[in-house]
């Protein structure tokens, strides 16, 4: 094989047993293992003591690609315990995201609470806010003005009934001695000679300083019936629901009621006639003036639109 004859496999054994400081006695199997190692190095063309420095290269080779093989396990160990250390970390950055997003959420939730409740009370602000503003323009009445419509009540007054209307504004000082039953029977006289921007200083000036009168609920109803007379209308529902508002359950309450929705209808403002007098079938369903709120929500139903102001009185 490979041109070696046993003599010079024999040789060359020898000479690697001497080389290896080996005896040629030694066990069987150590022979052959021997033999083995001595076809190898025959077989790659190396005898004597040059095919023991092969081996020995081979051997520093097989050395230090088992240390290299080592050094790679090393590096693999580290590798897997810095790849479980970022896992680790992984899952505390996820952990800190999910608790801050959950802290998001509730900070919303809250700021989303905090904002609801400020807006509704503010809405109920806004809604006592404007329940006292239409109390005060029920309850004043338009004071501010009150020259400029009493001026409107005589100059009306006098083209609807063809007399001149001509105040007889009594000064304060005189009429604080005067009796309270003398003072509204004097609106009376006003009243029903046509004398209506007399009648409604009388009557104001009567409710003013009697408030508990038994006869102060009628002389509020006077005063918004004079605005009627007047055609107006505007000014007639203010006082009607003052009157309506002093009394409740008053004698003249019901008539209020009956001509506040007359008011409304002949300034074109059905749905709030309605009203007016929906709650006069409901709180006086006996009375006649409930008789003829029924008459005219049929017709304001039925037609429409308002009728003349002068109807139903």
């Amino acid at each position: 094989m490979y041109g070696l004859t046993p003599p010079k496999l024999d040789r060359g054994f020898a000479r690697m047993l001497r080389c290896r400081g080996m005896r040629r006695d030694e066990s069987p199997q150590a022979t052959r293992r021997l033999w083995s190692a001595a076809v190898v190095l025959a077989v790659v063309g190396v005898a004597g003591c040059a095919g023991s420095g092969s081996v020995r290269r081979l051997e520093g080779d097989a050395r230090a690609h088992e240390l290299r093989l080592a050094e790679l396990a090393q590096a693999t160990a580290d590798l897997q315990k810095e790849l479980v250390a970022l896992r680790g970390q992984l899952d505390a950055v996820r952990r800190e995201l999910v608790e801050a997003r959950q802290a998001d959420e509730t900070r919303d939730r809250e700021a989303a609470d905090v904002a609801t409740k400020r807006i509704a009370g503010t809405e109920k602000r806004l809604d006592a806010l404007a329940g006292a503003v239409r109390g005060v323009e029920m309850s004043v009445g338009g004071l501010s003005d009150q020259v400029a419509r009493l001026e409107s009540v005589s100059t009306t007054a006098a083209a609807t009934s063809r007399r001149e209307v001509r105040p007889k504004p009594t000064p304060r000082a005189a009429t604080q001695a005067i009796a309270p039953e003398e003072l509204f029977a004097r609106g009376m006289d006003g009243f029903k000679n046509g004398e209506l921007a007399q009648a409604i200083l009388d009557f104001e000036d009567f409710v003013a300083r009697n408030g508990a009168h038994p006869l102060a609920g009628t002389a509020q109803f006077l005063i918004g019936e004079a605005y009627y007379s007047a055609r107006d209308f505007q000014h007639a529902t203010v006082e009607y629901r003052k009157a309506i508002d002093m009394a409740p359950k008053g004698e003249r309450t019901p008539d209020a009621l009956l001509k506040l929705g007359f008011a409304y209808r002949a300034l074109k403002r059905p749905e709030r006639a309605r009203e007016a007098w929906t709650q006069l079938l409901q709180d006086f369903p006996q009375s006649d003036a409930a008789s003829k709120a029924r008459g005219a929500m049929r017709e304001v139903s039925r037609v429409g639109k308002p009728t003349t102001a002068t109807d139903n009185r």
